[in-house]
């Protein structure tokens, strides 16, 4: 009677496991899994850009303002086309700019 029923287990297991309706569900709820996951990530990565590109651009002003006058001027002039504000095209954003779904 235990072999029965335990043969009867497997069968019913081997059965689950073979229909392809239950893979195309378990892979469409891992897909939708990894892609909130990697959606998070995107948004913290941005999020942790956009706070890099305004404290470089904060130190900046910091040492523009601490500079003495007629000194280094001549390297932020050749600069200028480098850098800009988050979402602008030059600087650590790269022209790239998020959009929220």
């Amino acid at each position: 009677m235990l072999l029965r029923k335990d043969l009867h287990q497997h069968t019913v297991a081997l059965k689950f496991h073979q229909d392809p309706q239950n893979d195309i569900i378990e892979i469409t709820a891992n897909h939708k899994r990894e892609v909130k996951a990697l959606a998070n990530l995107l948004d913290e990565t941005f999020a942790g850009r956009e706070t890099l590109a305004k404290q470089l651009l904060a130190t900046e002003k910091k040492m523009e303002a601490t500079r003495p006058a007629g000194e280094g001027g001549a390297y932020l002039q050749t600069n200028q086309g480098h850098r800009g504000a988050p979402g602008e095209g030059g600087g650590a954003s790269g022209g790239m700019t998020h959009k929220k779904r």
